[in-house]
């Protein structure tokens, strides 16, 4: 049989590598404000992300999704299998009793399309967040970070836009 075949990793639209475009992506601010994360730390993060890229470089096969992060304060890779929940165990806070959890699902309704969905950690309690990455009319890709504290009841929508990048210019 040919189950052992090679996904056919070029068809999904959102791989590459995509650059953040600052002049019409939303500040992290609501969303870190959100989290409950201080307003010196949300301070460092806007000046960051002003100073340098944000670079996400992104591959989805049929059962995987990887992503490296890449900017001022990130340089983070994640790898999930589709449609499985994965569970990772946080370092517990200072005086706090541990048992701080991160689980993840992410799933694609198409060659356009993916969904994450996180419960993790805040500062504060747990937040709830829908992540959605979609490809527009003009080929860019939109992410939108739907957080709900489930904590505090707040909840916070940014949406942000990346250009395809050359990956050339990152060698």
């Amino acid at each position: 049989s040919n189950s052992m075949s090679t996904p056919q990793i070029s068809s999904h639209a959102l791989n590459g590598t995509w650059r953040m475009d600052k002049t019409r992506s939303e500040s992290m601010r609501g969303y870190l404000e959100t989290m409950g994360v201080t307003e010196l730390a949300i301070e460092a993060h806007e000046k960051g992300e002003v100073d340098h890229d944000t670079i996400h470089q992104i591959l989805i096969s049929s059962d995987r999704y990887s992503i490296t992060k890449k900017s001022l304060v990130n340089d983070l890779s994640e790898d999930f299998l589709l449609g499985v929940e994965s569970k990772q165990q946080l370092p517990s806070l200072k005086g706090g009793d541990g048992g701080r959890e991160k689980s993840t699902l992410a799933a694609s309704d198409g060659p356009r399309h993916l969904k994450i969905m996180t419960r993790m950690p805040t500062m504060n309690g747990v937040a709830e967040l829908v992540e959605t990455k979609t490809i527009d009319d003009e080929g860019n890709y939109v992410q939108i970070l739907a957080l709900r504290n489930a904590t505090t009841g707040k909840s916070h929508k940014t949406t942000r836009i990346f250009l395809p990048l050359n990956d050339a210019l990152l060698m």
